[in-house]
């Protein structure tokens, strides 16, 4: 029978091949081919996408002769895969703008706190398994607004005036609307953010997945799905969760 290993945070299961999502004391399983056979391997579709994790350090596993009642909390069992090449979410996303769409509008449809649940899980996992500085387009291709709190306690730890970091940094609109002056972010160094522990708000916050109705923030959501690969490892799972017709 063929097996596949399933990635819990920093464990991994190795399971029987089976249908359907697994939910192991609440949280969705991604698939690992570190370790896997070749015959595993092949059957995983776009595997040059998935991200082997660095955590696969012990193995359980599991016979059919495993008590019953401790499999019952795998519930449901399927693979995550995950994305992780920016310029390959780029392409896929142009090819699956038509699809994409069609997905928005059955989302709409669907119960929020359901999708919220689902969204927050799938987030949770693509989170662990994304290496954020392996990218570093959120940082090279979005506008980041900044509030005079945020621009204060910048200015404190660079060390120089209000005004000077204003200067150098800001760009003011109406009102008290300020926004950093230049894309890509002044302080993006190398995929790194040089002022990590004191980002704005806006950049803490990306992608947003975590926050709740997810429905009602669709537009927003898919306007950045070619940009973040996380965003897009969720969307595309989230269609397999779903089971949207492609």
């Amino acid at each position: 029978m063929t097996r596949k290993k399933y990635l819990i945070k920093k464990k991994s299961i190795r399971l029987p091949a089976l249908s359907g999502t697994l939910s192991a004391l609440g949280y969705t399983i991604a698939v690992s081919e570190k370790n896997c056979t070749n015959r595993e391997r092949n059957n995983i579709k776009n595997h040059e996408d998935t991200l082997f994790s660095a955590y696969c350090c012990f193995f359980l596993q599991v016979q059919w002769s495993f008590p019953v009642a401790f499999l019952a909390i795998f519930m449901e069992i399927s693979y995550l895969h995950i994305y992780s090449s920016p310029s390959h979410i780029q392409q896929l996303a142009t090819e699956l703008e038509e699809e994409n769409d069609a997905f928005c509008h059955f989302l709409k449809n669907q119960d929020s706190s359901t999708i919220d649940r689902l969204v927050s899980k799938l987030n949770t996992l693509a989170e662990e398994a994304i290496d954020c500085t392996s990218c570093g387009n959120c940082c090279r291709t979005l506008m980041i607004n900044v509030t005079a709190e945020e621009a204060n306690r910048l200015s404190e730890h660079l060390a120089i005036s209000r005004n000077d970091f204003d200067t150098t940094y800001l760009e003011k609109g109406e009102g008290s609307r300020m926004i950093m002056n230049t894309i890509p972010c002044s302080f993006l160094t190398e995929n790194t953010c040089s002022v990590y522990d004191h980002r704005f708000e806006g950049c803490r916050e990306f992608p947003g997945l975590h926050l709740p109705f997810f429905t009602k923030r669709l537009f927003t959501t898919f306007m950045h799905v070619a940009r973040c690969p996380i965003i897009f490892t969720v969307v595309e799972q989230l269609k397999n969760e779903l089971e949207f017709h492609r």
